[in-house]
This record gives structure tokens, C-alpha cells and sequence, in this order.
């Protein structure tokens, strides 16, 4: 879905699955942000859609702001895999050549400036359709990402770390139906062992 679209703008989504961080996250990671040599990014603010208050009528009555992220645990250092890194690094090659220069943001408008939450999810929405996923938001990469670390039978803990999570009971709350679905499956392993 994401390596086959032509717009460059995907790859986040690709980010997204890879790391589980948010949409909101996702588009406040500057460049500054991404340590290609420790293979991390740290997430420590997020882009969103306010209401404003201080709108003369008629006005916009929201604005797109830059805030800290959601909670303290949810500044964080998100490792990258070895395969991620190299996609990014080609992406920031593409980016660069296409706005003549790097944008602050890793994921940016057309004119390299803050890509808006909404036109974001909307540019997600056209991906999801013509892969022929049926309807799917924004948040389910973050769902995907843990659905799979949970399947491939990794910790709680460091799942939890890399969410964000204040607490392992939380991601166990979320994602623990995986691990039930994955001990029936260890256990009809085991069931082909019977003595």
C-alpha cells in the first residue's frame, strides 16, 4: 500500500506501522528528531487541531498547533529497525530533492511546511481505499504495530515503552486478546507433543 504509492507523502504511514507512534506524533517529528546513528526517534511533541478560542466570528473557529505530546510517558525514544532506517534515509534523499532543500518536518505539504492532521487522515483514507481495505482509521497502524509485536511473542514491557504507556496494564488491556489467540495456537503446537 505505502512503497506502491507514488507520493512520497505514504511513507509516514509506513513510519507509523513500523513504530506505532500517532498520527498527531507522526507529523510533529522534525529531522531533528531522528538519530540515525543511535537507529532512534524521539517523539516529544505532537501536531493538532485546536479550537480557538480568540476566532473573530465568521473566523476558523480551529487552528493547527504544535503541543507537547500527549502525557510524560508519551515522550519517548522509539528505536528503528535496520530496514526502517534505510527507508528513511532514501526518503529524506526524495524529500530533500523535491523541496529543493530539507524540511523542518519528516512528514511535510507540499511546500515543506506542517502537514495538518485532517488532510493527513484524508490522504491515509485514499490509500486504505484503493489497497481494498474496506474502512480504516488512522490509528489502526498503531493497532498494527502491536497486534504484531504481541504475535511475533515479544514483551509487554518494551511495547508498552514504545507506546507510550504509563502502565503494561494498559497495552495488556488493549492488546491482550492477541496473546490468548497466541497460546491456543503454542498450545496446539504443543498438543502434537502429547505423551
Amino acid at each position: 500500500m505505502c512503497r506502491a504509492s507514488n507520493n512520497i507523502t505514504a511513507f509516514g504511514v509506513l513510519m507509523s506501522l513500523n513504530t506505532g507512534i500517532r498520527i498527531g506524533e507522526l507529523l510533529g517529528l522534525t529531522w531533528k528528531n531522528v538519530d540515525f546513528e543511535d537507529g532512534s526517534i524521539y517523539i516529544e511533541q505532537a501536531v493538532a487541531r485546536r479550537k480557538d478560542f480568540d476566532a473573530e466570528e465568521g473566523a476558523n473557529k480551529t487552528r493547527v498547533e504544535i503541543l507537547p505530546t500527549k502525557t510524560t510517558n508519551s515522550t519517548r525514544t522509539v528505536p528503528m529497525s535496520d530496514e526502517l532506517i534505510k527507508e528513511l534515509l532514501e526518503y529524506r534523499d526524495k524529500q530533500e530533492f523535491l523541496h529543493g532543500r530539507l524540511p523542518e518536518y519528516v512528514i511535510s505539504n507540499n511546500l515543506g511546511g506542517i502537514m495538518e492532521p485532517r488532510n493527513y487522515t484524508r490522504f491515509f483514507y485514499i490509500l486504505v481505499k484503493r489497497a481494498g481495505l474496506g474502512h480504516k482509521n488512522y490509528h489502526t497502524t498503531r493497532h498494527t504495530f502491536a497486534t504484531r509485536w504481541m504475535q511475533r511473542g515479544l514483551d509487554v514491557l518494551t511495547l508498552s515503552k514504545i507506546l507510550g504507556h504509563a502502565h503494561t496494564s494498559t497495552t495488556q488491556n488493549r492488546y491482550g486478546h492477541v496473546l490468548e489467540e497466541h497460546k491456543k495456537s503454542k498450545m496446539k503446537v504443543m498438543g502434537q507433543y502429547h505423551v
